[in-house]
């Protein structure tokens, strides 16, 4: 749902406490975070600056890199069983690739369940708001537009769907309003 502080952040839902799908597996990791891009993206600044925060946040993250094919995202989600699945993409075709990728994976049945958040430039020309639903209607849980991107409502989400790891190193903690990170 868009919101009046929020216009480019689409959920699935109104209640922040029940953004996190119920999960069948107990094999799920929900301290890792499988971080890609879509099929078409051969950028990885962005892939690297938000591995740096969800580590910086206390998450395992598997960053499988620019180009990522939509059957090896698939592949790894069945193989590490991560607690969310987090799409960067910059090169303004998320929405294009957003859709199959979602589907696909609400589509099999070990991944139904699973965490999903697409952000960046998801639009050549920007995103509207039916375009970020059409990706919320395909199965992501969230959806963050690049016109107005909100790094602790990104975190706060990302903090709801897993749980970061317990004994990460000094300096990993979870980020709130007014707080750096170290």
């Amino acid at each position: 749902m868009r919101t009046a502080e929020h216009p480019s952040i689409v959920s699935s839902t109104d209640e922040p406490s029940k953004s996190a799908p119920k999960r069948r597996h107990s094999s799920i990791d929900e301290r890792r975070v499988l971080l890609c891009s879509i099929a078409s993206d051969a950028h990885s600044w962005n892939l690297v600056y938000v591995q740096l925060l969800l580590e910086e946040l206390g998450y395992q993250v598997n960053n499988l890199g620019p180009c990522t094919p939509e059957a090896l995202i698939v592949d790894e989600c069945v193989r590490t069983r991560p607690g969310v699945l987090v799409v960067s993409t910059v090169n303004g075709h998320g929405m294009i690739e957003g859709q199959p990728l979602a589907r696909a994976l609400r589509r099999h049945p070990r991944l139904h369940h699973l965490p999903m958040v697409i952000g960046g430039k998801l639009g050549v020309d920007g995103a509207s708001a039916p375009m970020l639903q059409r990706l919320i209607d395909a199965g992501f849980d969230a959806v963050f537009d690049d016109s107005r991107t909100d790094l602790v409502e990104f975190t706060e989400l990302v903090n709801r769907l897993t749980r970061p790891v317990a004994d990460a190193p000094p300096g990993n903690h979870r980020l709130t309003p007014g707080t750096t990170s170290r």
